[in-house]
């Protein structure tokens, strides 16, 4: 029992169960990848929720209430969890890297942002909040005869990113 790993699949409700091994170097190969993902030093968690703190004790004044800013700071913080989903689908089974950012020092703010913005996509007609309520909307769509839909399988799309390109499209 030791030498296996048990994993729900990235879609659907199966249980996968892995050579731990296997896990482990796939998992290892993924993180390998130092254009997606680099090694952070002793010094840097701490060194990010002091920068975290800091930027909250800068915001304008009345942004924050007073109780507000105190739960926004990071003060209980731990690092993101980094694991892998198998993707049962694919030939091969390769790991979705998962990056879990629950209780990270920008939680509690990402959160009170979130409750601040959301009246900006509350009315819109492509927010997508539930994959069922998509399911709904795409099953019999009404397309122009000038359109085609389309389906692309993106690959590790969010880790793919480059933090500059998403800093200056944001910008």
């Amino acid at each position: 029992m030791k030498d296996i790993v048990t994993l729900p699949a990235d879609k659907g409700r199966s249980t996968v169960i892995m050579g731990k091994t296997e896990y482990t170097v796939n998992i290892q190969g993924l993180l390998g990848d130092e254009g997606n993902y680099q090694l952070s030093g002793a010094g840097g968690f701490k060194n990010h929720m002091n920068s975290v703190n800091r930027a909250i004790d800068k915001l304008k004044p009345g942004a924050l209430k007073r109780r507000e800013a105190l739960t926004k700071k990071a003060t209980d913080a731990g690092t993101a969890r980094f694991y892998g989903l198998p993707k049962v689908r694919k030939p091969g089974v390769p790991l979705r890297p998962i990056v879990s950012m629950c209780g990270i020092p920008t939680f509690g703010l990402s959160k009170w942002l979130y409750q601040r913005f959301r009246f900006l996509f509350k009315d819109s007609e492509s927010t997508v909040r539930l994959a069922e309520q998509f399911l709904t909307n795409i099953r019999h769509p009404e397309i122009d005869s000038d359109k085609i839909m389309v389906s692309f399988d993106m690959v590790s799309l969010f880790t793919s990113i480059p933090t500059a390109l998403a800093v200056n499209t944001i910008n």
